[in-house]
């Protein structure tokens, strides 16, 4: 795994790291418990490597996401939401609900095949149930993403 280290070495190094997390221990038990062949005989057909490496990405993500200003995102997703809606209305879209501000926007359209076609043609990942078409909105969609599903939606 880390030809510079042995195993207990490593398992140290990574249990008490400065800035090491009940995440990097447990993941340094795991790897220690998988190395050691615990799953016995029984278990030989589960002998795979753990999926450690996706564990720390997750730990990197939740911490990106926890030092995110809640209300920022929030106002992001809505303002993207209210401008599609917007933009949809203007290209003769019908706003199906007008409830509380969403992240989430839902249109009828007149031609839900050919509008589902061109969205995929430009990458933007919707729903259409029937002649509805949703739209979700989240933090890391952009004026770019909110020009090229109004876009599609135009023809």
């Amino acid at each position: 795994m880390f030809p510079a280290l042995e195993r207990e070495a490593w398992l140290d190094t990574a249990a008490s790291a400065p800035g090491a997390t009940p995440v990097t221990s447990a993941l340094a038990s795991a790897v220690a418990s998988w190395q050691e062949g615990s799953l016995g005989a029984a278990g030989a057909r589960c002998d795979s490597p753990p999926a450690w490496l996706s564990w720390i990405g997750a730990e990197a993500a939740i911490a990106l996401l926890a030092d995110l200003p809640a209300a920022a995102v929030e106002r992001h997703c809505l303002d993207l939401a209210a401008a599609f809606r917007d933009g949809a209305a203007e290209s003769g879209a019908i706003p199906v609900s007008a409830g509380r501000p969403s992240h989430i926007a839902a249109v009828r359209v007149s031609d839900p095949d050919s509008v589902s076609a061109r969205l995929r043609a430009v990458g933007v990942r919707a729903r259409m149930l029937g002649d509805r078409l949703r739209v979700g909105f989240h933090y890391f969609n952009n004026d770019d993403d909110l020009a090229a599903a109004l876009g599609a939606l135009r023809g």
